[in-house]
């Protein structure tokens, strides 16, 4: 059984009952990531994992409710000489219009010494796409991220920036009128994998310098380690991510915080005692009665020098 739309050569028989199929359509439908009539721009690196993303597109496109158009976004950055033909024939099997753009961005992160070289070829990155998309009339762009990937980003942000944080499925930009949608985020690395190799996806290598010495790479072989201890790992990380006791988290600390303003105004409020034997409160140079644990430099004060 071939495509009902122009040239597609996805076979729906090889599919059904593929439980990874199941739940990109749950990832879709829990986020509402595409709706029937929205125009998808899928950026496509040329590796395995946004490579199958763009296969499983299609199949969605041809063959569920969602009846939504597809476009492919590939980006030359200037690493290094790159063959986009297999991945030109690949979109023509699956009926996709490719769209590839130069951008020789590679000299400006080299040149920007002190700078982390993967957090600006990521903006640049995403700069350059969300305008190709728009130059198309998308309303969607779609980013191979996968479970291993939140897993890793959750990671790299409580270790290297004290915040547990990572990336949502879905987000919309307010700048650009986009929204980005990861309809892989419930699929581990692993079956992307097994599909990339079993249908012989062409794959492009990467040709960035830093690849395989980055503290994301770092944070994948932590993520490995664990699953190997825990093999329920991946999957109880993910049920977190949606399960999350508010009631059992620290009250929020950041700065003018709702938390923040409530305990200032308590502070306020509240009558000062009286000092015993003469003796007075310490304060602080703006007349505030100072928090000892801040004296002592301790957590929950803010004295210099600690960190």
């Amino acid at each position: 059984m071939g495509s009902r739309r122009g040239g597609q050569n996805v076979n729906k028989t090889e599919h059904y009952g593929k439980w990874f199929l199941t739940r990109v359509k749950k990832a879709v439908g829990d986020y509402r990531m595409i709706e029937p009539g929205d125009r998808v721009a899928a950026g496509v690196s040329g590796g395995k994992d946004s490579t199958a993303l763009l296969y499983i597109l299609a199949y969605l496109r041809d063959y569920s409710h969602l009846r939504f158009e597809l476009e492919a976004v590939m980006l030359d950055l200037g690493w290094g000489e790159v063959d986009f033909e297999p991945h030109r024939e690949f979109c023509r099997r699956l009926g996709v219009p490719l769209h590839i753009h130069v951008r020789p961005v590679a000299g400006i992160i080299r040149d920007k010494e002190g700078m982390n070289p993967c957090k600006l070829c990521g903006k640049l990155r995403a700069g350059i796409l969300n305008q190709a998309a728009l130059s198309l009339g998308a309303n969607r762009v779609a980013l191979g991220h996968h479970l291993d990937d939140v897993i890793e980003t959750y990671l790299l942000n409580l270790i290297f920036t004290g915040q547990m944080k990572t990336f949502r499925p879905s987000t919309y930009l307010t700048n650009t009128g986009l929204t980005l949608i990861r309809p892989l985020v419930y699929l581990p690395e692993r079956v992307l994998s097994g599909l990339t190799a079993g249908k012989g996806f062409p794959v492009i290598e990467n040709p960035c310098p830093y690849n395989g010495r980055t503290k994301r790479d770092e944070m994948k072989a932590v993520v490995t380690e664990l699953a190997s201890r825990y093999p329920k790992f991946r999957e109880r990380f993910l049920s977190g991510l949606q399960n999350v006791d508010l009631e059992n988290l620290w009250e929020q600390r950041r700065p003018g915080s709702v938390a923040d303003a409530e305990e200032l105004r308590t502070r306020r409020s509240a009558p000062e005692p009286e000092a015993s034997g003469g003796a007075r409160r310490e304060r602080g140079q703006h007349g505030d009665a100072q928090d000892p644990r801040r004296a002592a430099g301790e957590p929950g004060g803010s004295a210099e020098g600690t960190s």
